[in-house]
């Protein structure tokens, strides 16, 4: 096994880091992996980090490091690139340790699918992936100070935090919309106004992608200029074979 295994690109790599390290947390006993060596892939993915905005697991560096408006700093990027001491490093190297540890009796279909491993003989003949014919449901879960946190269910099982399978990670877009909202006129005779006409939702060729993940919820952070202007989002799934699903209802906050 080598590293051309991984995704070639960040987003692709954090989407496979979120599934597979609570893949092999979750089957360790039966691949035989070395307790110390899961820790330490555990370690590197998501430790508590000491000291805000000083992050020395991956998940806290690409939070930093996907925010290019505001916290991709260049030690940042460092944090993550550096080939020698970068955690995009770390933690491949980490994976490799770990599949190169598993005895090859112990690998199934489904584990070299999500892992992404050619391992034997059925590997002419892996699972069907197919794009996903629903897309994600999507709200506004809570809206705090420059940060929109944005809630994913399955449309099938709405009530779990499942994906469906095959599904790898959801893809995040974003729009903001460059002038403020003002704030409602006052009425005659001094009573509370009328809401201001609100920005239609843009074509979505105007969205931009914001990020990518495995879980159900996504915090979208915010530059101190956007206070105060609206925001417009839409999700897809995405599949281990790169395949989008249809785009989600557009929804929309203002950003406080």
């Amino acid at each position: 096994m080598n590293n051309s295994n991984f995704p070639t690109t960040l987003e692709e790599l954090n989407s496979y880091f979120e599934l597979v390290v609570p893949y092999l947390s979750a089957n360790a006993a039966r691949l035989v992996i070395d307790a110390a060596n899961i820790t330490n892939l555990n370690t590197l993915f998501d430790a508590t980090t000491p000291t805000p905005n000083t992050p020395v697991n991956w998940q806290d560096t690409w939070t930093l490091y996907n925010n290019k408006k505001v916290t991709r700093t260049t030690a940042v990027k460092d944090l993550i690139r550096d080939p020698e001491t970068g955690l995009e490093k770390k933690m491949k190297d980490q994976l490799m340790l770990i599949y190169n540890d598993i005895p090859k009796t112990k690998w199934n279909a489904a584990d070299r699918e999500t892992l992404h491993r050619k391992t034997g003989a059925h590997d002419a003949n892996p699972t069907p992936t197919h794009a996903p014919e629903k897309a994600p449901g999507l709200s506004v879960d809570k809206n705090e100070h420059l940060v929109t946190t944005l809630r994913f269910t399955n449309p099938d099982t709405p009530h779990s935090h499942a994906k469906p399978e095959g599904v790898i990670s959801v893809e995040v877009y974003e729009f903001i919309v460059q002038n403020p909202v003002p704030p409602p006129p006052p009425a005659p005779g001094g009573g509370a106004g009328q809401p201001p006409l609100q920005a239609a939702a843009p074509p979505l060729s105007s969205f931009t992608h914001i990020g990518s993940t495995g879980h159900f919820l996504f915090r979208a952070t915010h530059a101190d200029t956007d206070e105060g202007k609206k925001v417009f989002y839409y999700v897809k799934y995405k599949t281990q074979r790169g395949q989008m699903s249809p785009p989600s209802e557009v929804k929309s906050a203002i950003i406080i």
